[in-house]
């Protein structure tokens, strides 16, 4: 059940570090920690800079439970770090899995980290702005919304890499990008409220769409996943695709990554004959894709964040001109422009580009 009092915060760039990687240091009893790559980094000690694992040596002194995957071996300074505490050696759970690409910060089985970040100085590191990367991440205490994002990693891998959708055995279609919506129906449940097709929206019972269907609307395709049983509404929208046709011998790529998500109607429809009929279907062909590939995770794409108004109807965040103009540039990148218009960003990162 997700309540008023539960935390989520979208958290880019050097807040990585002011409010991710600060919280290191105030865990009670467990610190578990996922990343693929793994590099010397430092974290404040009053005026001082001290290495990260010196930090994780205090913790594990004072009886905090640290867990560590990665995907690579570590670089040399790190190695060089962690042979100055031997503490690490015997209390430090560290196991070595290439498979991981998730980067995961848990705080006492309370808080989460789930992004972009590697735990690297330029991932989550103290980096200055001009030798960090770009990195995007939520931070949060809502259990529901970390599990949701774990499941649409998966899906979007299987979208990407898993097949691909056929019309009428002479065109195929390959999503590189896609985007996630979920809404439950309760009234204590997670809402969604740009979604239209919900009670809530549409202020009267609607029926649930069946596992899978197609929705053709004013944004492009929905691929949906609805849960009558559960309660709730979920679908990804193809952002992004690519279009292969069959020439009579091989297939063809005839364009690609197209982002005007609606040009998917012309591209899945067009040029296909009344008296053959459409047959359009998700044929599974898994191919392999690169070892160290991941999505790239983002916010979605011009979906503002929703509040409540006085008489308890969802409205879009919007802020004046002038307001937004005395924002900390750090700040106004939390809005993006529609129609003349400044919103604020939702902080939800349910995007996945291949």
């Amino acid at each position: 059940m997700k309540t008023s009092d539960d935390m989520l915060k979208y958290i880019s760039n050097a807040d990585h570090f002011k409010e991710v990687l600060s919280r290191v240091k105030s865990v009670k009893h467990m610190l578990w920690i996922g990343t693929a790559d793994i590099k010397d980094l430092y974290v404040e000690a009053g005026k001082e800079k001290k290495p990260f694992l010196a930090l994780i040596a205090q913790l594990i002194r004072r009886g905090v439970e640290v867990r560590l995957i990665h995907a690579k071996e570590p670089g040399p300074n790190f190695r060089e770090d962690f042979d100055k505490f031997p503490v690490l050696y015997d209390h430090l759970e560290r196991v070595l899995c290439p498979r991981v690409h998730f980067k995961m910060l848990v705080f006492d089985g309370k808080e989460v980290y789930i992004g972009s970040a590697n735990l690297t100085g330029a991932g989550i590191g103290m980096k200055t702005d001009n030798k960090r990367n770009f990195e995007a991440g939520i931070l949060t205490d809502d259990t529901e919304i970390v599990e949701l994002q774990k499941q649409y990693s998966y899906i979007a891998e299987h979208a990407f890499f898993g097949g691909y959708f056929e019309v009428n055995n002479k065109r195929r279609i390959y999503p590189t990008d896609i985007e996630f919506y979920y809404h439950e129906e309760d009234a204590d449940g997670l809402k969604d409220p740009i979604m239209y097709h919900t009670d809530d929206h549409e202020k009267k019972k609607l029926e649930y769409y069946p596992l899978s269907s197609l929705n053709f609307h004013m944004s492009g395709l929905d691929v949906t996943f609805e849960n009558k049983k559960m309660n709730y509404r979920a679908s990804f929208l193809i952002r992004e695709y690519k279009v292969c046709d069959f020439n009579g011998k091989d297939w063809v790529e005839t364009k690609g990554n197209e982002n005007r998500s609606t040009y998917i109607y012309e591209d899945m429809l067009m040029n296909i004959p009344l008296s053959e009929g459409v047959n359009i279907r998700w044929i599974d062909s898994p191919s392999e894709k690169e070892a160290s590939w991941e999505p790239v995770v983002s916010s979605r794409i011009n979906v503002a964040n929703y509040v409540t108004d006085t008489e308890g109807s969802y409205i879009k965040e919007e802020i004046d001109k002038n307001a937004f103009d005395q924002l900390p540039l750090e700040e106004q990148k939390k809005y993006f422009s529609y129609s003349g218009k400044k919103f604020k960003r939702c902080n939800r990162m349910w995007n996945f580009h291949k």
